[in-house]
């Protein structure tokens, strides 16, 4: 009688294994025919912020603007710190013509520092959005290279997912999900290095 039972439960889980594996192979049959298909239609995505980021010269150039930026914030840390000094010296100082004209060469150096730290950031802004336009340019130039290479029709862009603002991060999501198969980042990563022209699909 147990050994009935038993043999109804093993052929009961069975019955369910058999199921649940026929569906899974049906889903994989699914997108196996839909990656498939993309790639017929020539289509694959590259993630952009990662191709721009692979540009051999950026890295360097980078450096260099943070490092200009970093000694002008030290010198504008100078003079602020001389402002606060002086603002030591002036509070002993007698209420006299030398005090006021200390007080108003005080000021000026500070109006001087807020000065420089709002035009030379804005300087540093735009020098920084300079190498991020030309690096992106010439990550385009090398997805154009492996795209005519592969013989693809269409590549998106897929989004880095990386904004303060949901609602904006929705409005640019070009892809909403991509099979690993189609993605061609290293391959423009490749593209992009000194040697470049790196065999395809590796």
């Amino acid at each position: 009688m147990l050994e009935n039972k038993v043999r109804r439960w093993f052929c009961s889980v069975g019955i369910v294994f058999v199921a649940v594996a026929g569906v899974a192979a049906e889903k994989r049959s699914r997108e196996a025919m839909r990656v498939g298909l993309l790639n017929d239609l020539g289509v694959a995505v590259v993630d952009m912020e990662k191709a721009a980021s692979a540009v051999a010269w950026l890295s360097t150039e980078m450096e260099k603007v943070e490092t200009a930026r970093k000694d002008k914030h030290a010198a504008i840390n100078e003079m602020v710190m001389k402002a606060r000094q002086n603002d030591v010296a002036i509070s002993t100082m007698g209420y006299t013509t030398e005090r006021l004209l200390a007080v108003m060469e005080n000021d000026l150096l500070r109006d001087r520092a807020d000065k420089e730290y709002k035009i030379f950031e804005h300087e540093y802004s735009e020098q920084h959005n300079r190498l991020l336009t030309r690096a992106v340019e010439e990550a385009g130039t090398a997805v154009n290279n492996v795209s005519k290479r592969l013989g693809l029709k269409l590549v998106v862009g897929i989004d880095n997912g990386f904004s303060s603002n949901q609602v904006d991060r929705f409005k640019q999501k070009a892809v909403w999900f991509a099979a690993p198969e189609l993605d061609i980042t290293q391959q423009v990563i490749a593209e992009l290095q000194p040697t470049g022209h790196a065999q395809d699909g590796k």
